[in-house]
């Protein structure tokens, strides 16, 4: 190991081991606007140019990306689970009642989810479990109206 000088604004300080060059760019001792010089160099030069101690000035990389997951503590709303399967349910047996029972479930487990302020979860279950409660609804409207236009137009 060597010994080198640095020099700041016309000051020289050293002589300092090479094995602690480190430790000074890390205090902020030593900068890459800084020179440095060791015996056998023709002249002081910027410690930034320095190949062999360049290592001092260089960042790490970034650690590699970890994907993390997050426990989920928060419990599904059995109403918004039910809302879901009676809406299904009321495209094979009992269309109206069990659409309307859904939608009815559906918004209520909204509102439940919304006021536990992440306690509970579900609400895609009940947003879905409403949207399919009107899709079914709407559906069967159009059906009876066209049956209605039908027979009277027939």
């Amino acid at each position: 190991m060597s010994d080198w000088y640095i020099a700041r604004n016309g000051v020289k300080r050293g002589p300092v081991l090479e094995r602690d060059l480190q430790e000074l760019a890390d205090r902020g001792d030593l900068l890459e606007t800084d020179y440095v010089w060791k015996e056998g160099m023709a002249d002081w030069q910027s410690a930034s140019i320095l190949k062999h101690i360049n290592w001092i000035f260089v960042s790490p990389p970034p650690p590699p990306f970890q994907q993390t997951r997050v426990p989920v503590t928060s419990n599904p709303s059995s109403k918004a689970l039910a809302a879901m399967a009676c809406s299904i349910m009321g495209f094979f047996t009992l269309p109206i009642l069990l659409h309307i029972v859904g939608m009815s479930l559906g918004y209520s487990a909204r509102r439940e989810i919304d006021a536990s302020r992440g306690e509970s979860s579900g609400r895609a279950y009940a947003t879905t479990a409403i949207v399919l409660g009107w899709i079914a609804l709407l559906g069967l409207g159009l059906i009876v109206l066209i049956a209605l236009l039908i027979l009277f137009l027939g």
